[in-house]
């Protein structure tokens, strides 16, 4: 993506995007979680969505600089705050070559599930949920399906209302051999069931 350039936070140069946080993001993170984003933090959006005008979510990352975070904007994108999931930092856990990838559906303005996918080795482990705008979040699936140890390719959350939603995975084990998952979940994304496989 094109650096994006928007009016910073407070005490920035305009050289691109930048985290802004609130008292809720400013908390310690629990151990060994992908940290938050420092206020004036560059930051680099992959993925917008916009509710209205001034609403809107975005997943900020570089690919193969350190794991992805999720960001709101509550005043069109001029500032951002970091309200990622408490995910394990894979940096730490398993191999510092490896980064985490973060795919979302975003509903509304406090509605959004959100899963980490590893860019080098397993599969996605949980999907993150939060229903008042990412100031808290809930792991609602661990340790998704059958893909453990695969490279997985990017993951697809889909919601069409606050209840029923899906997400598809794919996998490449190697040798051009492929692999598929499809979960849903009729209660907002608390428990998932695979549909196929």
């Amino acid at each position: 993506n094109p650096d994006l350039t928007i009016r910073p936070t407070k005490g920035t140069d305009s050289a691109g995007l930048y985290a802004g946080t609130s008292e809720a993001a400013n908390q310690e993170p629990e151990p060994l979680t992908i940290p938050l984003l420092e206020a004036g933090e560059r930051i680099y959006i992959q993925e917008l969505h916009m509710v209205d005008t001034q609403l809107g979510w975005a997943i900020s990352g570089i690919p193969w600089a350190g794991s992805w975070h999720v960001l709101r904007t509550a005043d069109g994108g001029e500032t951002w705050m970091d309200v990622s999931p408490p995910e394990l930092d894979l940096e730490v856990l398993v191999d510092e070559t490896d980064w985490l990838r973060a795919e979302g559906d975003f509903l509304d303005a406090e509605r959004a599930w959100v899963v980490y996918t590893p860019a080098l080795h397993g599969a996605a482990r949980s999907v993150w949920r939060t229903d008042d705008g990412g100031l808290s979040w809930e792991a609602g699936l661990s340790r998704l399906g059958t893909l453990a140890g695969a490279s997985p390719q990017s993951p697809e959350l889909t919601f069409i209302n606050p209840s029923t939603g899906w997400l598809h995975i794919d996998a490449f084990f190697g040798a051009g051999s492929y692999g598929s998952d499809l979960f849903q979940t009729e209660d907002g994304g608390e428990k998932w069931k695979l549909v196929l496989d």
